[in-house]
Parts: C-alpha cells; sequence; structure tokens
C-alpha cells in the first residue's frame, strides 16, 4: 500500500501530515483474478465491511478494455450494491478497437449494466486547461463571439507535444495504437471544444 501511495498520489497536495494520514487510512487494496467470481464474492463482503448498509457502489475501470465485459459481468454477478443503493460502473476509453469491437463490449456491458448505470469517459476531458477553455467561451461569450466564430477564424490546428516516452504502456499501445489512444478521443475533443458555435440555450 505504501509503494501504491507514493506513486498514485505523488500531485496530491494535503495541508497537513494528519489529513494525509486520514486520507489514506481510508484506501484499502483488494487483489483478484478479472473473471474470478470467487474474489468478486469476497470484493463484496470487503466493501461491506466499509459501508454502511444500503449505500451506493461506483466502480472505476481503470482496466485493459479486453477485459471490460468480464469486470462488469463479475460486478454484476457478485459485487452490486445491496438495496436500496445504486451501482454505477466508470469504463475509461478506449471502448473496443473499431466499431465491431464497440459493439461486442457494448452487449456485454448492457447485459450486465442499464444504461443509466454505465457511464463511458474520457479522462482527458478533466484537465484543467480543457475545462478553463470551454468555461471562457461560455462564461466570456460577448467578448470572444465577436472574434470566435465561423465568420472570423479561418482554421483551426491542434498541437499535442509531450516530452514523456510509453512508461511502460508498450503493450497497450502495441494493441491499440497512438492513434486511437490520442488523435479520435483527445485531439478530437480538443478540435469540438474549440470549433464547436456556442448557442445562446
Amino acid at each position: 500500500m505504501d509503494e501504491f501511495c507514493e506513486k498514485q498520489l505523488v500531485n496530491v497536495k494535503f495541508d497537513s501530515d494528519e489529513e494525509e494520514a486520514k486520507f489514506k487510512d481510508c484506501l484499502d487494496y483488494f487483489q483478484g483474478g478479472y473473471d474470478d467470481e470467487e474474489k468478486f464474492a469476497e470484493l463484496d463482503k470487503a466493501l461491506a465491511a466499509h459501508e454502511a448498509p444500503g449505500a451506493d457502489r461506483l466502480f472505476f475501470l481503470s482496466v485493459p478494455p479486453t477485459v471490460f465485459g468480464d469486470v462488469c459481468t463479475m460486478i454484476n454477478n457478485q459485487a452490486r450494491a445491496a438495496a436500496p443503493g445504486k451501482t454505477q460502473v466508470l469504463v475509461e476509453k478506449p471502448f473496443g478497437r473499431d466499431s465491431r469491437t464497440f459493439e461486442d463490449l457494448n452487449t456485454l456491458t448492457a447485459a450486465a449494466f442499464d444504461e443509466t448505470e454505465l457511464f463511458r469517459l474520457d479522462h482527458y476531458l478533466a484537465k484543467q486547461a480543457i475545462q478553463n477553455l470551454v468555461r471562457q467561451r461560455i462564461t466570456r461569450g460577448a467578448f470572444f463571439d465577436s472574434i470566435w466564430s465561423k465568420e472570423h477564424v479561418e482554421s483551426l490546428h491542434v498541437s499535442w507535444k509531450e516530452d514523456i516516452d510509453t512508461e511502460g504502456r508498450g503493450g497497450y499501445f502495441d494493441e491499440f495504437g497512438i492513434v486511437r489512444d490520442i488523435m479520435q478521443n483527445h485531439l478530437l475533443q480538443l478540435f469540438m471544444f474549440s470549433a464547436m458555435e456556442i448557442g445562446d440555450g
């Protein structure tokens, strides 16, 4: 757990040692196979020991896309929140490699969860710079509308620069590719937020 916290909390700023200790005391670690029904049953008991009866459960699947279906099935079979609690699942992109694999994964996840329980997301949209771009365009519309519109902007260029390497993600990039990981979602979303017309409603 100490090694996990050292890596995952490297950018988290705490106001005091006491606050950090209190936060870390809320963390727990559980290990098991993606398709191990017995382990998911044990996970259910481990979660129940830390929650109030009928509490909601939120699962964030930062796992390889090839196991989304298995994990959703296991959660549905063994680790759903006890009534009246809600169970919700956040699935991080990429959701499949192409249209066919998307449909396969979508069928598996839809069999386990209703659309109101399932959220497909891209963590890139949580970056402060991107949120600020959208916020500035909406809250300062009167200023930007005079220059940032289809009548005044001829072209838009999105540049992506990183000074890091694959950092242990070589296998992921080999299977899914940098184009699928970056261009069809991150950069396309940046283009969308920059180029879309901001409506009055």
